[in-house]
């Protein structure tokens, strides 16, 4: 990931887990960080998708690889043939 990438994610991470503190609404997060709320809605949105996505592939890449192992005739566990 670039580093960039990894700052604003980092960045706006941290800005959508402010309103979830006692007392903080997301109006009043956005007006410190002078955006609306709804630009922090879209990266709360943005972050989840993300999220999604990642888990996404990390689930389609094991699940590849089982299936890579099952065809090898080695069980994922143990390592050895059946």
């Amino acid at each position: 990931m670039r580093r960039y990438a990894k700052a604003w994610r980092q960045e706006r991470g941290a800005a959508v887990a402010r309103p979830s503190a006692p007392g903080a609404t997301p109006a009043s997060v956005a007006a410190e960080l002078g955006v609306t709320p709804t630009q922090l809605k879209t990266w709360r949105l943005e972050l989840e998708a993300a999220g999604s996505a990642a888990a996404i592939e990390r689930q389609q890449a094991e699940a590849s690889e089982l299936a890579r192992l099952a065809e090898g005739g080695l069980h994922c566990c143990w390592r050895r043939p059946w």
